[in-house]
């Protein structure tokens, strides 16, 4: 069940880049 939180945690990261982009 860990694929669930990494995934959730590139995605945060994935939207972070986007907007500082």
């Amino acid at each position: 069940m860990r694929y669930r939180f990494l995934t959730a945690a590139i995605l945060y990261i994935i939207c972070l880049s986007g907007i500082k982009r």
